[in-house]
């Protein structure tokens, strides 16, 4: 892997598996699985609430979805499968050929088991790491742009997600916004 690229994730989603035909296939594609990822969580659902604020006043709307966690041994390779999208990720991406193969094998798993006729997005993104020695201010123009000062409030997060650390909490925003 070249050394300065340090995470490789792809996403593939597709129509909507119904969340009873999920779960009654979810043993066997970990099973099918495992011999490549055989590190698996408890953790069987993903929880996401959302917060609306307009006019109308606040509207909270939490939504539950299954999902399977997956590791490989050496926790370098990981999938995540939803009932609407499929994502494998590596620390350790050696060539395009590699990652291809460990995909359509994905790729076949869920289809073939939970009958996935549709797919509407594919992407891949190779993150690589940044030298922060020396001065970089010219390299990041228009942060404020990216994640907003809001509040005086400490910041974390990445141009389509924003977190702000509250009293209570993190306060995280969704910006929707693609730079």
């Amino acid at each position: 892997m070249n050394s300065d690229l340090v995470f490789v994730i792809s996403k593939i989603q597709f129509g909507r598996i119904t969340n009873s035909r999920f779960l009654e296939k979810a043993d066997a594609v970990r099973e099918l699985l495992r011999k490549d990822y055989p590190v698996f969580t408890d953790k069987n659902e993903m929880r996401m609430v959302e917060v609306q604020l307009g006019a109308q006043g606040q509207q909270v709307n939490e939504t539950v979805t299954p999902i399977i966690v997956l590791t490989s041994a050496s926790k370098d390779w990981g999938v995540r499968i939803t009932t609407e999208s499929i994502l494998l990720y590596t620390t350790s991406y050696d060539t395009f050929t590699d990652f291809q193969a460990r995909m359509r094998k994905l790729i076949e798993v869920v289809r073939k088991e939970m009958d996935v006729y549709h797919t509407s997005f594919v992407g891949i993104r190779y993150v690589n790491k940044i030298s922060l020695q020396g001065d970089n201010s010219k390299r990041f123009h228009r942060q404020e742009f990216l994640q907003p000062e809001l509040d005086n409030g400490n910041r974390a997060g990445s141009n389509l997600v924003s977190r702000y650390q509250t009293d209570t909490g993190w306060l995280v925003l969704n910006s929707g916004v693609t730079v």
